[in-house]
């Protein structure tokens, strides 16, 4: 395993972009877009910060214009069929993320990995994977473009590894819960239930995150 990471993390380098950046905290990319989350994510921030999941926690059905963006999401069955994402909550100030008032989010240390690699995109390509720069930032976000990259590539590469064995992960637990579903032995399901199932996993299971 360690072999095949170091092997991994010298692709990643070769491969960067390397545009400087630094995150400033400033939330506009917490404003643009639903941060979608997995158990996982989620069970971090309830363990650091005690937090009610019902609190922050929302499902979401893509609009058709954004599907494309949504494709690779679970989907967990919910009310008369509907197939919903779990994502954080919108605060009530700026219509963005539950944890960003247009200010520093207040679970950094411990903010979903969808959120870690941004600006930049984690990708496979033929060699392997790669970091490409998502072109929508470059139109509002304030941390692209400073004197010195402060952007820990290899960091975040260990990230995006353990977020794809994450990912994985979490699509069999909600293929479990939609089997459930259909078989009739979860009735009515909603986004409470489904939170109550997958945190008791968590809370029986032995996690390492």
């Amino acid at each position: 395993m360690g072999s095949r990471l170091s092997l991994l993390l010298k692709k990643v380098k070769k491969y960067i972009k390397s545009t400087n950046f630094e995150c400033q905290q400033c939330g506009e990319c917490c404003s643009i877009y639903t941060i979608c989350v997995t158990h996982k994510d989620v069970f971090r921030i309830v363990k650091t910060y005690r937090l009610d999941p019902y609190d922050f926690l929302d499902c979401m059905i893509p609009d058709k214009s954004v599907e494309k963006s949504f494709k690779d999401v679970p989907r967990f069955l919910g009310e008369e069929g509907e197939k919903w994402v779990l994502c954080l909550k919108n605060n009530k100030k700026n219509d963005g993320c539950y944890f960003n008032n247009s200010g520093p989010c207040s679970i950094y240390p411990v903010r979903p990995f969808i959120c870690r690699s941004f600006p930049f995109l984690w990708e496979h390509n033929n060699l392997g994977y790669k970091f490409t720069l998502n072109k929508e930032a470059r139109n509002f976000c304030m941390g692209l473009g400073v004197e010195e990259n402060k952007f820990d590539f290899e960091v975040v590469a260990k990230d995006m590894i353990k977020s794809e064995r994450e990912d994985d992960e979490y699509a069999k637990l909600v293929e479990e819960w939609n089997q459930l579903v259909e078989k009739k032995e979860i009735k009515s399901p909603s986004l409470k239930k489904f939170i109550d199932y997958f945190m008791k996993k968590m809370e029986d299971g032995k996690n390492d995150l």
